[in-house]
C-alpha cells in the first residue's frame, strides 16, 4: 500500500529530502512509475526530483512496497501515488490502490488524471468545491469506461486525494474506496501524537 505525508520540521532540522531555499521555486511533481516487478517487498520506482520536495518548514516522506498475497497468482505492485506542490500555494497528496487483473494500469491512469483535475476545479469554483470535485470523479470514471484497453470493466482502483491550501490553511479531502487518510496531531499539553481519520472507508 502506498503512503505519503507532510510534516513540519523542527527548528534547524534537516530532512532526508532537504533542498536549498530559492526565491523562485517552480512547482514540483513526483510520483510512482508503472512497475511490473512481482518480487514481494520491492520498493516501487519513482519519477521526479525528490530533492525539491522539502523547504525550510516542511518535509515529505513516502513509501510504496509490493505486498505478499499467499496462494495468489503473482501480480505487480498495483498501488500508485503522486505528490504535487506549488510552494506557498497548494500541495496535493494522493494514493491509489488498484485491484483486479489490470488494477495497476487503472491506478496509474487515475494517478495521472484525477489530482490535477481536482486542483483546477477547486480554483475555478471555490464556492462549491463539493459539486466540482464530485464532477471530477465522474469525468475520470467516464474516461476509464471509454478506454477498454485499460480493463476497467473488471478492475479498478481506490482514490484518496488530499489538497493542502497553504494560503487559506485548509485541508480538502476527497476519496473513493478504502485507502484511509489520517491526520496526526499533537495531543494538548503532551508530546503524544493522536491520529484523526480524515476518511470513512467505503465498503
Amino acid at each position: 500500500m502506498g503512503a505519503c505525508g507532510s510534516a513540519k520540521a523542527s527548528p534547524g532540522a534537516r530532512s532526508p529530502l532537504d533542498i536549498e531555499s530559492s526565491a523562485a521555486v517552480k512547482p514540483t511533481r513526483i510520483c510512482s512509475e508503472m512497475d511490473m516487478s512481482q518480487v514481494p517487498n520491492t520498493e516501487k520506482k519513482t519519477s521526479g526530483n525528490t530533492k525539491r520536495l522539502s523547504d525550510s518548514q516542511f518535509s515529505i516522506g513516502f513509501v510504496c512496497r509490493k505486498g505478499r498475497k499467499p496462494g495468489a497468482r503473482a501480480m505487480p505492485n498495483q498501488d500508485s501515488w503522486v505528490v504535487y506542490r506549488e510552494p506557498q500555494k497548494i500541495s496535493v497528496y494522493a494514493v491509489f490502490d488498484g485491484h483486479g487483473e489490470t488494477g495497476h494500469v487503472v491506478s496509474d491512469h487515475v494517478k495521472q488524471s484525477l489530482p490535477q483535475r481536482l486542483v483546477s476545479a477547486c480554483r475555478a469554483q471555490p464556492w462549491d468545491m463539493t459539486s466540482s470535485m464530485q464532477a471530477c470523479y465522474r469525468q475520470v470514471q467516464k474516461g476509464l469506461a471509454s478506454k477498454p484497453t485499460l480493463g476497467a470493466s473488471k478492475s479498478g482502483t481506490t482514490a484518496t486525494v488530499i489538497l493542502h491550501d497553504h494560503e487559506s490553511e485548509r485541508l480538502i479531502c476527497s476519496h473513493v474506496g478504502d485507502s484511509t487518510a489520517v491526520l496526526l496531531k499533537q495531543a494538548p499539553e503532551s508530546d503524544r501524537l493522536v491520529a484523526e481519520p480524515l476518511t470513512r472507508d467505503h465498503k
